[in-house]
């Protein structure tokens, strides 16, 4: 108050101080150079009345015009009065936005502007500071500045009549002509009476047209009064002027506060001011000052239409409405909010609209859910109405969710109404563009843009640039999804459009997108007819044709493209009422899929939805293999793949062709903590096989049910089998759970392991198999593993099952280095009895890591090293033994050391890629994780490489460590053990399920049954492994022969002109390359034979498959040693339900085992028969001898013997066996 106080005293000094000077310059600015100009006159006497008491100055400013600059330049020094201190807190200030640049100063009709200033007056009264500017001429009569006056007119501005008041006399003039109006008479006295009532600083500074549009108006309402709105912007665009006449009884101080309080809510306004005349007429005016208003208003749309509304009945109207609502209790709710809605919402909204959105707000049982309006209003004004209670959605989400839809919005303006009992609401008005507006216009584009944007701000649906079509082509939001789906799909697939082109693609195509929706769902409607579903089917494949129009090759790409896919789905989970949420769900023709990269599976499954997405790959009708949880988000279908691909090579030895599953969490929060990523990943994981099955037939008491409201252009396919992976290691309870609840036909043999099935981790399954593999390589090497010690490197840890499994079976293991992705183990000379005790303790220990270990057990120069230091220390012995020199190296360098580390065994029992060909990129292996760390294949010095994890080495590595004289097979073959075990599994189940279904055997003793069978199980499956390394061995060591170089070579040939196989995807040699290693005296190595051996063995499955292989007298002395022998002792094994599949696979085994991959089409080709026939007689010897038992002994002793006898042993049977079945072939 006392700094108020002393500046108000300090103000009156200074005006008076310099009250010679300001009178003199209002003299001086009433000078004018040209007497003959009639606004220069009326200027002279207008500042000659001012300065006899007609304005108090309080400050003067002058401002030149500078030739070439825009904005006028204050002279310096030339302020006087209170406008003197350039510091001063409210004078400074008061000049902020006028006067105007030079261009409009000199374009100014008249030389004198007269406005309201920006700051209120600190002397005489408490009102805002008047402006007086008067142009400045030479004496040429060229404009060269601006005198600029603040100060207070005087009652005598007021009180003196405008016809005698200089320069509003003549504005008077101005305004009768352009209305039309004569100089005197009735109507000008009505004119002159209505501008006298008006504030002066309208009649100063109002635009004469404007002033004429009021007269005329008001003149007209004295007669009919009604409510009328006038609004304008100040000269300068600051404040928003606006005078409101309504018929007089209309008024009330209330509804003068609410029009003040909407005009500042429409406006922008950071204040308005009121001022009101209520005369003995039949009108009452309002005249507001919305200061600061926004720019660029539409005063008609955005002003005066909402300020009538209210004024010309906006509450009786609203009653109206609210009285015709049928519920009385919604009736009485509305009531209850409409109390007090604030006056801004009031002005800017009309009744219609505001009860829509307390309906709406009342009728919301969620008040955590937001709801969406679109309001079509006059003019084709449209907005975007968010109703919501307790906040307001956020706009930082919201905008950039509608532009993505191709939405703009031009203003937002958000009102909070206070309901009853302590409630809240929020209305958020959207107003969109032009464009924008006129796309929602149309039918049906604001029905389905109000779900998608409902469900945008309930985080119901995906956000992102595909939206658009919902705008564009008047799509339904789940339509659009299908689009997206298809879209991601063909991205994961390798297509080479981004999904935000194809998105800008497409929405620039509307009638071809909605063509697509059309075929789409008409094809796939349980509804429609056969006919129908034909038809919709041509209509895609002439969409494709039939593109000329769109005259861009990457869109007629993209469209194409998704027709494509459209064709090749057999199903979708499009129409099934049960579906939740956004999943969609398609099932593939892959094979027919041109548009996909090679190899192309036999079917596929792809589950989709903003969550999650995943695809099931399977290589056949009877198929299986595990589901991952993958992290490789942009190309998680390229890893499924290369997985499957390998499956397909590891399955020839059980009964299903390859499968292969995965699927990526598309909503973990970042940084999320690891429980919570573990918990998105399971309830990912169950929608996800809750996602397989929707789409899958179910067997019911025998007969094949498919799935509700389905379509299915396919046969039926009820195998559906999975296993653990990477990530679901612990996830077969869920699935067979899910599938148990929903009665699917396999039980709990859906996914192998689980309560009830067999721990591969416990039973060390997949290691053991791995291990076969070890010891075969070695024995090979004439290095006796049960006596004598090797040194090894590894990659994995104790607490994992591959590894820690692994490296307990044998205990003649020095473990010199080993890593995982947290710590770096080395111990360069360790103790073999006290290290393998050790590492059995950590494997026992829950969670356990290389850190664990005993430290006083580790050899000097060794340690354990953290992955995330920054540097380790190499002592010499850890360098003697890892064959460097370097002494101090980062740990991506140590790792790459240990992969090349001069030991006789690699044991890989980790996740990733590790080993490449010296010919390929880092890129090319797409394992980026890896890159630094990665060694190629012939830089290996290690005797042998054993691959317990999934794709440790690409093909080419393992090619080219093997041609170098490395002994290595592949991943395929080194860690088959796992779905070996989980094939017989299944099979044991869905044998004894059979029984338990028929009531015939409980369901504890099937569990007993087992569990008791368990060892049995674990040696067939390790009988397979022996047999299948045995095999490549013996191949490996016939390459030097020239006739067995020949016949790979035309085997290879035949198989490829069969479409088995493509050299160039299964990294085969080229007919070419075969002649240039035989000229060297090589041919294939073990990881090439294992392909096409098992590409042998995959296509005697096939065709035996098709035989009816039951019917043969041989068939049950075949098939019965496949199951575990307590299982057959008391039942028949032809009994199985799939007894013809298992058998063709047993035979494909067998013969190929024993034989070889090129005895038997040798032996056909000889007896002018089939491949098919040479394998049947195979098995009617085998079996009619009676020499499983046979060969069974041998196998026990196959690494026993020396290995000089084990060859020539392998050469006598294998002649025998050509005998035999020459015999057969002979006598039929």
């Amino acid at each position: 108050l006392i700094d108020a106080i002393r500046m108000v005293a300090a103000d009156a000094t200074a005006v008076q101080h310099d009250a010679a000077q300001l009178a003199d310059k209002l003299a001086l600015a009433a000078r004018s150079p040209d007497d003959s100009n009639a606004d220069a006159r009326e200027t002279a006497a207008f500042l000659q009345w001012a300065g006899n008491g007609g304005f108090e100055v309080f400050g003067y400013g002058y401002y030149r015009v500078v030739p070439g600059v825009r904005a006028l330049q204050r002279e310096a020094g030339s302020r006087i009065g209170v406008l003197r201190d350039p510091t001063h807190p409210v004078y400074d200030t008061c000049l902020a936005r006028i006067p105007e640049d030079s261009e409009t100063l000199i374009a100014r009709a008249s030389g004198l502007s007269v406005v309201k200033a920006d700051a209120l007056s600190t002397l005489h009264r408490d009102q805002q500071l008047d402006f007086i500017g008067v142009r400045a001429l030479n004496a040429t009569g060229v404009v060269v500045g601006e005198h600029c006056f603040v100060g207070l007119f005087t009652r005598a501005a007021t009180s003196t009549p405008l016809a005698q008041l200089p320069f509003a006399r003549g504005r008077i003039k101005q305004v009768l002509l352009l209305a039309g109006v004569r100089q005197e008479g009735f109507r000008a006295e009505k004119f002159l009476e209505i501008l006298e009532s008006l504030p002066r600083t309208e009649v100063l500074e109002g635009d004469l047209q404007w002033l004429a549009n009021v007269c005329n108006t008001v003149v007209a309402l004295y007669k009919q009064p009604r409510a009328r709105v006038f609004a304008r912007p100040d000269v300068y665009g600051r404040h928003l002027n606006v005078l409101v006449y309504m018929p007089r009884e209309r008024y009330s101080a209330s509804l003068a506060t609410t029009l003040a309080q909407g005009l500042r809510g429409l406006s922008g306004a950071s204040d308005v001011v009121v001022q009101t005349l209520v005369s003995d007429g039949p009108l009452a005016r309002l005249y507001l000052i919305a200061r600061d208003a926004r720019a660029n208003l539409d005063l008609e749309v955005q002003i005066r239409q909402p300020l009538l509304a209210v004024v010309d009945g906006w509450h009786v109207a609203f009653e109206a409405l609210v009285d015709a609502t049928d519920d009385a209790g919604m009736r009485t709710a509305v009531r209850k909010v409409a109390v007090d809605l604030p006056a801004d919402y009031v002005t800017s909204n009309a009744p219609q609209a505001v009860y829509r959105d307390l309906t709406m707000l009342l009728a919301n049982p969620d008040r955590a859910r937001v709801r969406v309006r679109i309001d079509i209003g006059m003019r084709g004004v449209v907005t975007v109405r968010l109703l919501s209670s307790d906040h307001a959605p956020s706009l930082s989400q919201t905008l950039p969710a509608l532009h993505n839809a191709g939405i703009a919005i031009d203003r937002e303006q958000t009102y909070v109404i206070d309901g009853a009992d302590g409630q809240r609401f929020f209305v958020t008005c959207l107003t969109v563009d032009a464009v924008s507006a006129a796309k929602l216009a149309q039918q049906p584009v604001a029905e389905v843009g109000q779900i998608l944007f409902e469900a945008l701000l309930n985080d119901e649906a995906e956000d992102g640039r595909m939206n658009a079509l919902v705008i564009e082509a008047g799509l339904h939001p789940k339509q659009v999804q299908v689009i997206r789906a298809y879209a991601s799909y063909w991205r994961q697939a390798g297509c080479r459009f981004s999904l935000r082109y194809m998105a800008d693609s497409l929405k620039k195509q509307p009638q071809h997108v909605r063509s697509l929706i059309e075929g789409f769902t008409t094809r796939f409607d349980p509804a429609a007819s056969a006919d129908q579903h034909a038809a919709a089917s041509d209509m895609l494949t002439k969409l494709s044709g039939n593109l000329e129009d769109v005259n861009h090759a990457d869109t007629e790409d993209i469209l194409r493209s998704i027709a494509a896919l459209m064709l090749a789905t057999l199903r979708t989970s499009y129409f099934q009422s049960a579906q939740q949420g956004d999943t969609i769900i398609f099932k593939f023709d892959s094979s027919a899929l041109m548009l996909l990269p090679q190899p192309r599976p036999y079917r596929e499954i792809f589950v989709f939805s903003r969550r999650f997405e995943g695809v099931h790959l399977r290589g056949g009708p009877v198929a299986r293999g595990g589901l991952r949880w993958s992290d490789r988000m942009e190309d998680y279908r390229t890893e499924v793949l290369g997985l499957v691909k390998a499956q397909m090579v590891k399955n020839a030895v059980i009964v299903p062709a390859g499968a292969k599953g995965g699927f990526v969490c598309k909503m973990v929060p970042k940084d999320a903590a690891r429980d919570v990523i573990a918990a998105e990943g399971e309830a990912v994981y169950r929608l996800f096989i809750a996602g397989l099955l929707d789409i899958t037939d179910n067997r019911v008491r025998g007969d094949i049910v498919a799935p509700r409201e389905t379509v299915c252009l396919d046969d039926a396919d009820p195998y559906l089998v999975v296993a653990a992976d990477k990530g679901t290691a612990t996830f077969s309870d869920i699935a067979n759970g899910i599938a148990l609840q929903r009665g699917f036909w396999l039980g709990d043999a859906f996914a192998s392991g689980g309560s009830n099935g067999y721990d591969h981790k416990k039973l060390g399954i997949t290691a053991k198999g791995a291990w076969e593999a070890v010891k075969r390589h070695f024995y090979e090497i004439d290095h006796d593993l049960g006596t004598t010690p090797i040194t090894m490197v590894g990659i994995g840890d104790m607490s994992g099952d591959v590894f820690g499994n692994g490296v307990l079976l044998s205990r003649q293991l020095k473990l010199v280095a080993a890593f995982d992705h947290r710590h770096i183990f080395i111990d360069p000379t360790p103790d073999v009895a006290a290290s393998f005790t050790e590492r059995q303790r950590l494997f026992g220990l829950p969670r356990s890591s290389w850190d664990d270990y005993d430290k006083t057990l580790i050899s000097a120069g060794g340690g354990v090293w953290p992955r995330s230091v920054r540097s380790i220390a190499l002592p010499a012995q850890a360098r003697t033994v890892l064959g460097t020199d370097a002494a101090t190296v980062t740990p991506e360098q140590l790792l790459h050391i240990i992969l090349l580390a001069p030991v006789d065994l690699f044991y890989n029992g980790g996740i990733g890629t590790y080993i490449k060909a010296s010919t390929e990129s880092h890129e090319q292996v797409r394992d980026r994780a890896n890159d630094t760390i990665r060694v190629d294949g012939n830089a290996l010095r290690c005797k042998v490489v054993a691959e317990g994890g999934n794709l440790g080495a690409t093909q080419a590595g393992r090619i080219e460590f093997a041609l170098q004289g490395g002994q290595i097979f592949t991943d395929a073959i080194d860690n088959s053990a796992g779905v070996d075990c989980s094939d017989h599994e299944v099979n044991v189940k869905i044998w004894l399920d059979t029984e338990v279904n028929a009531g015939t055997l409980p369901e504890t003793e099937r569990n007993r049954l087992l569990n008791d069978i368990t060892h049995e199980i674990e040696a067939l499956v390790l009988r397979d492994n022996a047999l299948q390394t045995h095999l490549l061995v013996r191949e490996v060591q016939a390459q030097g022969i020239g006739a067995v170089q020949d016949a790979y070579a035309a085997l290879i040939a035949r198989l490829e002109a069969e479409g088995l196989i493509a050299r160039e995807l299964e990294q085969l040699p080229t007919e070419a390359e075969l002649a240039r290693r035989k000229a060297d005296g090589r041919c294939l190595t073990a990881p090439e034979l294992a392909v096409v051996i098992a590409h042998v063995k995959n296509r005697y499955k096939r065709i035996l498959g098709m035989q009816t292989l039951t019917e043969k007298s041989w068939a049950r002395t075949v098939l019965t040693p496949y199951f575990p022998a307590p299982l057959v002792s008391d039942r028949d094994a032809l009994a199985h339900p799939l007894a013809n599949a298992i058998l063709a696979t047993v035979l494909a085994n067998e013969a190929v085992n024993r034989c070889g991959p090129l005895m038997l089409p040798e032996l056909a080709q000889a007896h002018q028969a089939s491949e098919t026939d040479a394998v049947l007689a195979w098995a009617e010897a085998w079996a009619a001898l009676n020499l499983a038992p046979v060969f069974a002994t041998l196998d026990a002793h196959a690494l026993s013997l020396p290995r000089a006898v084990s060859q020539t042993v392998d050469q006598q049977t294998r002649a025998l066996l050509k005998a035999l079945v020459d015999g057969v072939l002979s006598v039929g």
